[in-house]
């Protein structure tokens, strides 16, 4: 018998697992609608993050000049299928990417504890902040969530069960998860951890079932390597300029752990109610005796994929004092919620445990809710301070359209501008314009100089940045321009926007166009 063979359980998990899933389904559900509605609704635009997606998904690409392309080739989809881009839809899919990522805590979970215990795995899970208002943005580190919750539920379940199926679904959830965002190769490494200090590396099984994973996650890699070969690996120099060294590498550090420490916080507070609220012979919330082996097993796997990460993120700010941004390290803390409920309810016969779990749930996510609405949305608009969620969008793509048809009459089909001023006018704008961030074809691969003329455009930028070199040329050339000014907030807490604009007509009234209005 092989070393992982003798950790397969011989016994079956207490029934009430469907029942679990439907619990879990309807909580998922309501916790989708009622963020994606308090997102839409309540903010008047969105994190630049979201924006940016905005922008990057009006083109398929196997690249940005940023970052990988899976998140904006998801994001372009959607938008294809819904219509094009609104506030609603970007809030949508950020908030499905967390509920897809619990779908894999939970069926990680179900491996590990019964099934009510695994829901409380979950449960804590989603009161961490990277599942909630860290969620509510669109961007690599929220996509990357529910690939990397596969990949680590794949790995385990090959190492278990030594089915090809999951060897296979490893390789193409961590080719995903790297298409996301390359700091997913932290997380995967920790896989790898695993197999060297549990000794798995002597089990044949694992061996072939990792050269199975790796055969895949090269395919599916392979485009995005030869688009970065080939564009001169354009995200690489971002990440490089990203990760400069910092002036005191302590301050840094220290700044990140404080920051850890507050996000996971309202899940370790509620964890803690649980064991205080529970009998006293379930505080320990263990199993009565000696752990067996499989649970040993478990916890080591979780500790080591919650730990490393971590620890590998961390080491360059120590020890070099990269730049650290607490955003970077969402999809690490996946295994927590299942480490918290693995150690202290694992043989927790606390009848009363799931009730108050989903009761303890309820109050902090609508705890959570109110408080980062009222102060990132509400609060702002009424004492009229300029903050990102009360930013005149609608208002900027309205005297935008209306500057375009009073000078032009083919449709709006180009936008220069910087990507938040531009992102904000394709998410209002029908039909949807594409932008030509900055004037520079190394953030717009997919347009060029000609686009220009054959297609006219709408020049847009802060009336400080007209002279800069990538507008002035193009001020220099337009057949109109002026200026107008937005109120971002009022009274003293406000700022007043100058923005200056010009129009570029196209020839030939937009007929050679290669972007057709839709």
């Amino acid at each position: 018998m092989s070393t992982v063979e003798a950790l397969v359980p011989t016994h079956s998990m207490p029934l009430s697992a469907s029942r679990a899933g439907r619990q879990l389904f309807l909580f998922g559900l309501a916790y989708l609608v009622l963020w994606t509605l308090c997102a839409a609704l309540i903010p008047r635009a969105m994190h630049i993050d979201s924006i940016e997606q905005v922008v990057w998904s009006q083109s398929w690409q196997w690249g940005y000049y940023k970052h990988p392309p899976l998140p904006s080739a998801l994001m372009r989809g959607v938008n294809l299928v819904f219509g094009g881009p609104s506030q609603a839809l970007t809030a949508f899919a950020a908030q499905g990417c967390s509920v897809a990522a619990m779908v894999y805590v939970w069926l990680l979970a179900r491996q590990m504890v019964q099934p009510r215990v695994a829901i409380v795995a979950v449960v804590l899970t989603s009161l961490l902040s990277y599942h909630t208002i860290n969620a509510l943005t669109l961007n690599h580190n929220t996509v990357s969530l529910p690939f990397t919750a596969a990949a680590l539920y794949h790995f385990y379940r090959g190492v278990v069960s030594g089915k090809r199926t999951h060897w296979l679904a490893l390789g193409l959830a961590a080719g995903l998860a790297m298409l996301t965002k390359y700091s997913a190769a932290l997380a995967l490494s920790a896989l790898f951890v695993f197999v060297i200090t549990q000794r798995l590396w002597a089990d044949a099984r694992v061996l072939r079932g990792i050269a199975l994973s790796l055969a895949v996650f090269a395919v599916v890699l392979s485009p995005h390597v030869h688009w970065l070969v080939v564009n001169n690996f354009p995200p690489i120099h971002y990440a490089e300029h990203q990760l400069e060294s910092s002036t005191n590498r302590f301050v840094v550090l220290l700044g990140f752990l404080i920051n850890q420490a507050s996000r996971v916080s309202v899940m370790a507070l509620v964890a803690w109610l649980l064991l205080r609220l529970g009998p006293a012979h379930n505080a320990s919330g263990g199993s009565k005796g000696m752990a067996t082996d499989r649970e040993r097993f478990d916890r080591h796997y979780l500790l080591v994929t919650l730990c490393t990460p971590l620890a590998l993120a961390i080491a360059p700010a120590l020890l070099r004092g990269d730049a650290l941004d607490s955003n970077w390290v969402s999809a690490y803390f996946l295994p927590a919620g299942i480490l918290l409920a693995h150690r202290f309810f694992r043989g927790n016969r606390d009848p009363l445990l799931l009730n108050r779990t989903w009761k303890l749930a309820a109050l902090a996510h609508i705890g959570i809710l109110m408080v980062f609405f009222a102060g990132a949305a509400v609060v702002p608009e009424i004492v009229g301070r300029n903050a990102r969620f009360n930013f005149p969008s609608q208002l900027l793509a309205d005297q935008a359209a209306a500057v375009w048809r009073v000078h032009e009459s083919a449709p709006m089909r180009l936008v220069v501008s910087d990507t938040w001023t531009g992102g904000n006018l394709a998410l209002h704008l029908r039909p949807e314009p594409l932008v030509f961030m900055d004037h520079d074809t190394g953030k717009s691969r997919w347009l060029d100089e000609s686009d220009l003329s054959q297609c006219g455009a709408l020049v847009i930028t802060a009336v400080a940045n007209r002279a800069a070199p990538a507008y002035a040329p193009l001020f220099s050339q337009a057949s109109a321009s002026g200026e107008f000014s937005l109120d971002w907030g009022f009274g003293k807490r406000g700022v007043v926007m100058h923005y200056a604009w010009a129009t570029l007509s196209p020839v030939q009234d937009g007929q050679l166009c290669r972007f057709k209005p839709g």
